[in-house]
């Protein structure tokens, strides 16, 4: 269980870098696994999981600022 809760993290953290308003959906499922697992699995591995997702996303979003002067791609505006 604790290798696909990773490996799921993993795959969201590259989906938000492909499809930005899919961390709507990073937020869903970090409450599905709050309400449905117990709470010190949760506790435990919800700091790896905001770390994973950090790690691979902050890169992108500080190029992304410094390059282009904005996070959002310029499809939103």
């Amino acid at each position: 269980m604790i290798k696909d809760f990773i490996s799921a993290f993993f795959f969201l953290s590259i989906l938000n870098l492909i499809r930005p308003e899919t961390i709507l959906l990073t937020i869903l499922i970090f409450v599905h696994i709050f309400f449905n697992t117990e709470k010190e699995f949760f506790l435990k591995y919800f700091q790896i999981g905001v770390i994973l997702i950090t790690s691979i996303l902050l890169p992108w979003l500080i190029f992304s600022f410094i390059k282009f002067g904005s996070i959002l791609p310029n499809t939103v505006f």
